[in-house]
C-alpha cells in the first residue's frame, strides 16, 4: 500500500523531537520486546531509529499469550539482564488459535494480565506495558459466524483493561494506539502489521517513553 506515503509524522511537543535527535550517552540500555510478531516488527523499527549510540541493544522475546509469562519465563528475563521490558501479548489473545477456539474473554484477560503484571512487579522487572494494536477486518475477523476475534472492539476492550489494571497497579503503560495506529488502524500493507510510517512513529514514540521513564528514575542523560 502506497497511499499513506504523502504523509510524514512530527512530534507536537518539540522536547521530544530534541531528545530524539541527541545522542544516547546513559548507561547501557538492553531493550526486550515481549510479544510475538508485532513485537518483532517493533523491535525492527526501533533498531532502524536514527539514534546514534553503540549503548542501545534490542531482543525479541517471544510470547504468543499471557498464559506463557510464568515464573520460568521472568527468571529468563533477570538472567538476560534486560535494562527495559515492553510487554504486549493481547493480539493472539483476541485470535481462532487460542486453545480451545475461543478468545480471552474480558474478565480473563483481566485476570491473565493481573498476574502478569505481579509477577514482572514481584521480580522488580523494570516493564513497560504496550497497547495492543487495532486490526483491520479481515476475511476472518470479518466471517459469520466469526472464526478471529482480532477487531478495533475486542482489542480496543483490552486496552481499556490493561490500562485501568496498570494505573490500579502502578505500572507504566504507553498507548500508543491513540496517536498513531488507531487513526490507520486498516491500513497494514499485509494487513496486519504495523509499518512504515505508522511503524517508524510508534517505535519513536515508545522509545521516547522508554528513554523518559528511565531518565527521570535512573537519573540518565539523554
Amino acid at each position: 500500500m502506497t497511499r499513506f506515503d504523502d504523509y510524514a509524522f512530527a512530534w507536537s511537543d518539540p522536547e521530544s523531537d530534541a531528545e530524539m535527535q541527541n545522542k544516547y550517552t546513559g548507561s547501557p540500555l538492553i531493550v526486550f520486546l515481549v510479544g510475538l510478531s508485532h513485537s518483532r516488527e517493533m523491535m525492527g523499527a526501533m533498531s532502524s531509529l536514527n539514534i546514534s549510540s553503540d549503548n542501545i541493544t534490542y531482543h525479541w522475546v517471544r510470547s504468543r499469550y499471557p498464559d506463557n509469562i510464568v515464573p520460568g519465563f521472568v527468571q529468563r528475563l533477570i538472567d538476560l539482564k534486560c535494562s527495559k521490558t515492553v510487554v504486549a501479548v493481547g493480539q493472539w489473545a483476541a485470535s481462532k488459535k487460542v486453545p480451545g477456539g475461543q478468545p480471552y474473554l474480558f474478565e480473563t484477560w483481566e485476570l491473565r494480565m493481573r498476574e502478569v503484571i505481579g509477577l514482572l512487579k514481584n521480580a522488580s522487572i523494570d516493564t513497560l506495558f504496550r497497547s495492543i494494536h487495532d486490526n483491520p477486518i479481515s476475511e476472518i475477523g470479518g466471517s459469520c459466524p466469526l472464526t478471529d476475534w482480532r477487531s478495533p472492539p475486542v482489542i480496543d476492550g483490552y486496552n481499556a483493561v490493561l490500562e485501568k489494571l496498570t494505573k490500579e497497579l502502578d505500572v507504566p503503560y504507553v498507548d500508543s494506539n491513540k496517536y498513531f495506529i488507531g487513526p490507520g488502524w486498516d491500513s497494514a500493507p499485509d494487513w496486519c502489521h504495523v509499518q512504515a510510517e505508522s511503524g517508524q512513529a510508534e517505535a519513536q514514540y515508545v522509545f521516547a517513553s522508554i528513554i523518559k521513564q528511565r531518565s527521570a528514575t535512573h537519573n540518565l542523560v539523554v
